[in-house]
């Protein structure tokens, strides 16, 4: 895998779908596309909707379980 796609991968799995749905431009469609290629990456969104801060912090509801 080239490191651009690794680097996509990354930041798309750093969202989870709800936030990806809130971002100007991106539909249901599309998120699904996004969904299917992080897939095919071997990654997925992130479940919690909290943000990558917060689980440095231990703020974050399923990190501090």
């Amino acid at each position: 895998m080239s490191q651009r796609a690794v680097k996509l991968s990354l930041i798309a799995a750093a969202y989870s779908a709800a936030e990806l749905l809130a971002e100007p431009g991106i539909g249901p469609s599309r998120a699904l596309e996004i969904e299917t290629w992080l897939k095919e990456q071997g990654w997925t969104f992130r479940l919690s909707t909290s943000h990558a801060a917060d689980l440095r912090t231990g703020q974050d509801e399923t990190a501090s379980e």
